[in-house]
């Protein structure tokens, strides 16, 4: 499903659109519009007709020498059906990261954001139930077999 969009206009009036799956190819398809075409105002976002009103996490890091590499972590940054993403997105730990110093990432690039996992985690789990536990944890927590 094509989830992502972008929008614009040219300087003569020609409103352009396009969808794709990424996040990241629908990134790059907005800088090339702002380069190719001059566009001050490319936007791109989950389009409005999206799942059942689910946001969509997108994964955002700083780009290299923007920032020390063990700071180069990859922030969720979640957006609602319909919602564009902001020149200065609230990642899901609090961080504000600026749009134009950072790359938009595929999942399985870089490493993740610990207090974004967090926070999504905490979001999943719901109130009154613990935590889900892994097996090693569980192994760990558990007294040493004979």
């Amino acid at each position: 499903m094509k989830a992502f969009h972008v929008v614009g206009e040219t300087p003569d009036g020609v409103l352009l659109e396009w969808a794709s799956a990424s996040p990241v190819a629908v990134a790059r398809a907005a800088a090339t519009w702002r380069a190719r075409y001059g566009l001050s105002a490319v936007r791109w976002g989950v389009r409005g007709d999206v799942g059942a009103g689910e946001p969509v996490t997108v994964l955002v890091r700083y780009l290299p020498g923007v920032v020390g590499e063990t700071r180069r972590v990859v922030h969720m940054v979640r957006l609602a059906p319909g919602e564009f993403m902001s020149h200065h997105p609230r990642a899901c730990c609090g961080t504000v990261l600026r749009l134009t110093l950072s790359e938009i990432c595929e999942l399985g690039e870089g490493v993740p954001c610990e207090r974004c996992l967090a926070a999504t985690l905490r979001r999943e789990v719901s109130p009154g139930r613990p935590a889900p536990v892994t097996p090693i944890r569980q192994e760990l927590a558990s007294p040493a077999a004979p």
